[in-house]
């Protein structure tokens, strides 16, 4: 066998004496021939198969050999020849598509990518198609153009049909392979899995769709089932009306058009053809039909639409009038709502606008602005009390067109004044008579007046409605029932008025007052609770006096005492004429309520107050409560006493500890017995270093700890017990000397230096406490070493709780002053500190904040402005210079020009000029910052860049076209605000027309 870069050569052992020599073969020599030269490939070898390999693709070869035996070397054979080939590659797949025009399918395929050796060449090409039955056949004969060497072949659909006996849209499947001039063939291609399908004419194409397109009609359709060939022409024909003639329009529907194939919609101008020459009038619907082609032919012709939009017209007058919009009218604002048009009077087209025109008291016709398609219409600056006209017409694509009719008379009304001149009086003795002058009906008629009259809480309740009379009358009995309430004898009655015209309610009148009335009620509630004169768990004594609350005007004649046990309800217990004492008999542990009522010759008032008692009596006196120290922790124990009641329960213990001075003191920081924990264990442990807290007890070794204590229940506390029977002597807190020694020293027994290592670092030393005295009688363990920066209100830990005897602070700041102090902690808690000592460093001043940029009103100048830093690096150091810089356009920082201010008033300004020689434009917000240096030469940060402030400004934009409307006996001149360029108006300039010498 063969290939491109090897070739295996085989040969049989001979057998025969005749060949053998009649002796056994010992060896072969194998050579081959190249360029006239013979070369060993096997020297001596008894193999009979040899790989030649590494040879040149297209090269021939020559080979031949011979045989040993005992005796010798036979003779070489004849030479045989070899090329160094294969067979081609195999070819891609191949490719088809249907024929625009034609639609035959159209097969190609590229060469092998290996022709099987360098020197050879493809001589032949076999292309073969697949049958419907499954069976490939020779396709070659079929080829009706182009030829298979140059890789080609167009079948037509009647060939495909007849001899593949293939259905339209089945797949064209076909497959080629390729012979070199070696004449090997290559392998077959793969079978394509894609590509044309055998095609036929275009399905029936649905309905096409009519809609408006303005001052034309669009006719739509949408692509048929091409069949697998594409669509190369449309056909749309359309109604001559009446005729059943359908004609093409092929300047504006042109279906060979590629832009009309493409889009799949022409339009159709509605004057001309469809009107002129097609003989359509407006609101018809045109009839079209359409079909399309492709190779094969034609389709089957649509269905003709005879739907879709219709001729549009101009608007025509509408049928309705505009009227009031009740809800939004008001005052010199007149709204009218537009109503809604017909299909036909739209002339079936969209409006575009709506012209309004209306008269004024039977004038002439005024033409309002423009106010698009909104069908809600507003006139401001209405003449109040005037009767308006209002017509409109409708624009739609083809013009304006005709004005409805005028509207009904709207009147410009606004709701009424207030009414004026209040009075009032008594109309009889029963009786007050309210009155006031007419409000201004504001164009409109007075129909209702109502009064609202002042109740007992201050509010305003309405009391009359009436009509358009100006004066009312009301009992008062009336007044002094709810919701008024006004029954204390000599009451003031303050009313206030309101008018209703067709436009709603105007405003309130201001409040006026009215003649005092005298009023008999049953008498208002007893102030004040019965009071409990004394009560122990089983009775109680309840005390009631005479009521300082009204009589209602009529004298008290009774009392009512009424009692509650355990929040239930309220009974009597007793009723009399008289103040009273009433002894009752209790349930201990049971809760009661007290109250009382009075009463007149109306009846009796509400009740009192309650006032409510637990029948019980105070704790007994506690037992001597017990101390005990133990690792820094005192604890104070005490048994509970009777609690007073059944059921009553201990709510609180107070627990007193005897001062240095021999007084005593609760502090309840440390032993609260008010709380779950001590009322539930009936104890209380705390440090015993408080106890030596100079404010509070200021107890030291010498003393004991004393403590009584007193027991509360919800009545009251108990009498102190008795004091601690053998009380624990003190153990204190490590003592600290008055003022700290900045020395080293080993005599102290709390002493610390200072030393300044550098101008960033200071390091600090202390000794140890070492008596008794000194270190409160246990062992010292630990250390708490703090600083701050002179002036802060706040320390810093550097040793929080070691036993070091020493420490370095880095990264002092330079210029600064720092200060330190220390103490030492034993089991019962931290000495106190020792005096500071400080030392100065330095640093840079603070950063400043972000400037601050205004527009000058005056000339539009941009003022920037800048504060102090809170801090200028050091005490003594001042601030020596300023830099500001602002960002240029490109963003670079660069120095501003400052026209006015100077840096010492912290103030630069920068004309809008300037600002724009660094490239900055109209709306360009102008960004700074700014660092100062103080007198040791240390720059600060630059501030944050500002994020607002003082932009770019320019002239302001083009004003709009100013608006004049009737203002009476006046023209008022409106305009809008321009654009004002990010500098405040100044001033406006209107100027008026003067006919004789122009512009004023």
């Amino acid at each position: 066998s063969a290939t491109e870069s090897q070739i295996v050569l085989t040969w049989t052992t001979p057998t025969a004496a005749s060949e053998t020599g009649g002796s056994s073969i010992t060896g072969y020599n194998l050579q081959y021939q190249l360029s006239g030269t013979w070369t060993d490939l096997l020297a001596d070898s008894l193999v009979t198969t040899y790989t030649h390999t590494g040879l040149s693709s297209g090269t021939e070869y020559a080979y031949r050999y011979r045989a040993k035996n005992v005796h010798g070397w036979s003779s070489y054979i004849t030479s045989v020849t070899f090329t160094a080939c294969s067979a081609p590659s195999q070819p891609a797949a191949i490719t088809s598509l249907v024929a625009f025009d034609d639609a035959d399918v159209q097969i190609t395929w590229s060469a092998p990518t290996n022709k099987g050796g360098n020197s050879l060449t493809i001589t032949a090409y076999e292309l073969q198609v697949k049958h419907e039955n499954g069976n490939y056949l020779d396709a070659s004969s079929y080829c009706q153009e182009g030829s298979l060497s140059l890789r080609q072949c167009t079948i037509t659909k009647a060939n495909l049909a007849t001899n593949y006996v293939l259905a339209v849209g089945d797949l064209i499947v076909a497959k080629v392979r390729a012979k070199n001039s070696k004449n090997l063939w290559s392998e077959w291609s793969a079978p394509n899995t894609v590509g044309a399908q055998l095609p036929d004419a275009p399905a029936k194409m649905a309905t096409p769709v009519v809609t408006d397109a303005g001052l034309k009609l669009r006719i739509t359709w949408t692509e048929p089932t091409t069949n697998y060939a594409p669509i190369k022409a449309y056909k749309i024909e359309i109604e001559n009306k009446g005729t059943s003639t359908y004609v093409l329009d092929t300047t504006n529907c042109d279906g060979t058009n590629s832009q009309i194939i493409s889009n799949k919609y022409c339009e159709v101008p509605i004057a001309t053809p469809l009107i002129a020459t097609y003989s359509y009038a407006a609101f018809d619907n045109i009839k079209v039909k359409v079909s399309a082609q492709n190779g094969i032919g034609w389709s089957t012709v649509s269905d003709v639409c005879s739907t879709g939009a219709v001729i549009t017209r101009i608007p025509s007058a509408p049928s309705s009038v505009p009227t009031k919009n009740t809800a939004l009218t008001t005052g010199t604002t007149v709204v009218v709502d537009l109503p809604s048009l017909t299909t036909d009077e739209t002339g079936r087209s969209t409006i575009t606008e709506y012209s309004v025109i209306y008269t004024l008291n039977g004038g002439g016709e005024v033409t309002m602005p423009s106010q698009g398609t909104s069908t809600q219409i507003t006139l401001t600056g209405a003449t109040l009390g005037g009767v308006y006209k209002f017509k409109y017409a409708a624009r739609n694509v083809h013009g304006l067109g005709t004005y409805s009719s005028f509207s009904a008379d709207i009147k410009a009304v606004d709701t009424p004044a207030a009414p004026t001149s209040l009075t009032c009086a008594y109309d009889s003795t029963v009786n007050i008579k309210f009155s006031w002058t007419a409000a201004a009906a504001n164009g409109g008629t007075i129909s209702a007046n109502k009064v609202y009259i002042k109740d007992i809480n201050g509010n305003y309740v309405e009391a009359l409605t009436l009509g358009s009379v100006t004066e009312g009358i009301i009992a008062m009995s009336t007044l002094a029932a709810s919701p008024y309430s006004l029954s204390t004898s000599g009451e003031t009655v303050y009313f206030k008025v309101k008018s209703t015209n067709e436009m709603g309610d105007g405003p309130l009148t201001s409040f006026t007052s009215c003649a005092a009335i005298n009023m008999k009620t049953i008498p208002s509630a007893p102030t004040s609770a019965p009071t409990i004169g004394s009560y122990t768990e089983t009775s109680a004594t309840v005390n009631w006096v005479a009521s300082t609350a009204s009589n209602g005007g009529l004298a008290f004649t009774n009392y009512k005492v009424e009692m509650a046990e355990g929040g239930g309800a309220f009974t009597q217990i007793i009723e009399t004429n008289s103040v009273w004492t009433k002894d009752e008999t209790l349930t201990s542990g049971q809760t009661y309520s007290f109250r009382y009522r009075v009463r007149n010759a109306i009846g009796y008032s509400e009740a009192s107050p309650s006032v409510t008692i637990k029948a019980m009596t105070v704790p007994v006196k506690p037992s001597a409560p017990t101390a005990s120290i133990s690792s820094g922790t005192t604890t104070i124990e005490w048994s509970s006493p009777y609690s007073g009641g059944v059921g009553v329960s201990i709510t609180q213990y107070q627990i007193q500890i005897k001062k240095k001075d021999t007084s005593w003191l609760e502090d309840t920081s440390i032993c609260d017995g008010s709380t779950s924990t001590a009322l539930t264990t009936l104890k209380c442990s705390f440090s015993t270093s408080a106890l030596t807290n100079s404010v509070n007890f200021n107890l030291d070794s010498s003393d004991s700890i004393v403590a009584r204590i007193r027991a509360k229940n919800e009545r009251d506390w108990s009498t102190y017990s008795d004091a601690t029977i053998s009380p624990p002597e003190m153990h204190t807190t490590p003592v600290t000397q008055p003022s700290l020694t900045i020395v080293v020293s080993n005599s102290a027994r709390m002493l610390f230096t200072t030393r300044k290592l550098s101008s960033k670092n200071i390091a600090i030393s202390w000794t140890t406490p070492t008596t008794d005295a000194q270190t409160g009688r246990d062992p010292i363990l630990g250390y708490n070493l703090q600083y701050r920066q002179v002036g802060a209100s706040s320390w810093i830990d550097l040793v929080t709780d070691s036993l070091v005897n020493s420490h370095t602070l880095s990264g002092v700041n330079s210029g600064t002053n720092y200060e330190f102090r220390i103490r030492s902690r034993n089991v019962n808690g931290w000495s106190s500190f020792s005096s500071s000592t400080s030392q100065v460093a330095s640093t840079a001043p603070s950063t400043l904040s972000p400037i601050s940029s205004i527009i000058d009103k005056t000339n539009a100048n941009i003022i920037l402005a800048w504060g102090s830093p809170t801090s200028t690096g050091g005490t003594g150091l001042t601030i020596t210079s300023t830099e500001v810089l602002v960002k240029h356009k490109n963003g670079e920082w660069v120095t501003p020009t400052c026209e006015e201010g100077n840096y010492d008033q912290r103030v630069c300004t920068v004309t809008q000029t300037n600002a724009k020689n660094i490239g900055l434009e109209t709306g360009d917000l102008l960004v700074a910052k700014v660092k100062v240096k103080n007198s040791a030469n240390i720059w600060s940060a630059y501030s944050t860049p500002n994020t607002a402030g003082g932009k770019i400004a320019a002239a302001p934009a083009k004003m709009t076209t100013p608006v004049v409307t009737d203002a009476g006996l006046k023209l008022r001149i409106t305009w809008t605000e321009p654009n004002f360029n990010n500098a405040p108006i100044t001033a406006y300039k209107i100027s008026i027309w003067n006919n004789n010498a122009g512009p004023a």
